[in-house]
């Protein structure tokens, strides 16, 4: 069981525990992804197929996807943020640290976002 944080379309921001794919699945509402990122420390899942379905553009979510990768895409519907992976390519928890340092900024940010 790792501990995660999601990220809804709409500003929600609230903690999750995941115990494998279908937790991912449910929460993101589909397929999910994970796109890139050029961190090790935390990983970003939202649902692969989420503009073709038309989910709403979650503004909060991208925010965090575009602190770590360069690209002016955006994600839409439910993000899911972990820790990163290790060696074996498994999700890690998100860190405590982490999380309280991302809810803070996404705080700030949804000022001007949301």
């Amino acid at each position: 069981m790792i501990d995660a944080l999601v990220i809804e379309p709409g500003g929600e921001v609230y903690d999750v525990k995941i115990s494998d794919w279908t937790d991912y699945k449910a929460l993101v509402g589909g397929f999910f992804e994970c796109p890139p990122m050029n961190t090790n420390q935390l990983s970003v899942f939202c649902n692969e197929e989420a503009k073709i379905i038309g989910l709403e553009p979650n503004p909060l979510g991208t925010a965090v996807w575009h602190a770590f990768f360069d690209t002016t895409d955006m994600i839409h519907g439910t993000v899911v943020v972990t820790g990163g992976v290790d060696e074996a390519g498994e999700t890690q928890t998100l860190a405590k640290e982490d999380r309280d340092k991302l809810v803070a900024v996404l705080q700030n940010i949804a000022v001007l976002l949301l």
